[in-house]
C-alpha cells in the first residue's frame, strides 16, 4: 500500500509539471509572436503613410515670409505651402512602388513707400484768409482795410515755410503660386527621393524630406 501510493503522488506530480511547462511554453510563443509583430517591418504604403504625414506638416505648418525695412518704407511677403500626393503600386511584381508629392506655394508681396506730401502753402492759406476778413467795398458804411494793421501776405509766407507731412502706399500685387513636384521610388525595403533638389532655394524642402525619411525603419 505504501509503494502504491508513493506511485500516485509521484504521478500527480509529474501531472502538475508537466501542464506548467506545457503552460510555460504557450506564453513563451505568445510573447514571441506579438514581439515578432511589434518589429516587423511596415509595408511600403505604411512606410509612406508616415512619410507624407510628417513631410505635410513640415511644410504646412512651417511660417513662411520676411518683412525688411529701409529708409524709404517696408517690404514683405507672406506664403503659404499645400502639399498632396499620388502613391502608385506596381503593375507587375518587378516593379517598385512609386509616389509622386506636390507641393504648391502662394505668395503675396507688399510693399509701403514713405512719400512727402506738401502741406497748403502759407501764403495761400493767409490769402485765402485775408480774402474773408476783406471788407466788401460795395458796402457802404464800411471802413477802408488799413495795411499798416497786422502783417502782409508776402511778409507772412516768407515766415511760414511750407510744411511737409509722410504719406503711406501700400502696393498689394495678386499671389504668386507655384508647384512643384518630387518623384519618389521604394527600393530596397526603403523610400528615396528621386528629384533633385536645388540646395539654394529648397533648403525647407531638403529639412523636410530628411526629418520624413527618418520614420523609416
Amino acid at each position: 500500500m505504501t509503494s502504491l501510493g508513493v506511485r500516485s503522488a509521484y504521478s500527480a506530480v509529474l501531472v502538475c509539471l508537466l501542464g506548467a511547462c506545457a503552460s510555460c511554453t504557450h506564453q513563451s510563443a505568445a510573447t514571441t509572436t506579438a514581439g515578432a509583430k511589434k518589429h516587423a517591418k511596415p509595408s511600403p504604403e505604411e512606410s509612406f503613410q508616415a512619410i507624407i504625414d510628417t513631410f505635410r506638416r513640415r511644410m504646412e505648418e512651417s511660417p513662411i515670409g520676411y518683412v525688411v525695412n529701409n529708409a524709404n518704407g517696408r517690404s514683405s511677403m507672406t506664403g503659404a505651402n499645400k502639399v498632396s500626393y499620388e502613391l502608385m503600386p506596381p503593375k507587375t511584381e518587378n516593379e517598385p512602388y512609386k509616389a509622386t508629392i506636390t507641393v504648391k506655394s502662394q505668395f503675396r508681396y507688399s510693399v509701403k513707400v514713405s512719400s512727402e506730401t506738401p502741406d497748403e502753402p502759407a501764403h495761400e492759406k493767409n490769402a485765402n484768409r485775408n480774402d474773408r476778413l476783406m471788407p466788401d467795398k460795395d458796402q457802404k458804411g464800411s471802413e477802408p482795410f488799413e495795411p499798416g494793421v497786422g502783417k502782409s501776405s508776402t511778409e507772412s509766407s516768407k515766415s511760414a515755410a511750407p510744411a511737409t507731412h509722410p504719406t503711406e502706399q501700400v502696393l498689394s500685387p495678386k499671389p504668386d503660386v507655384e508647384e512643384r513636384k518630387y518623384d519618389l521610388l521604394y527600393q530596397d525595403g526603403r523610400w528615396i527621393l528621386v528629384t533633385e533638389l536645388n540646395k539654394e532655394t529648397e533648403q525647407a524642402v531638403q529639412n523636410a524630406f530628411k526629418s520624413a525619411f527618418e520614420t523609416q525603419m
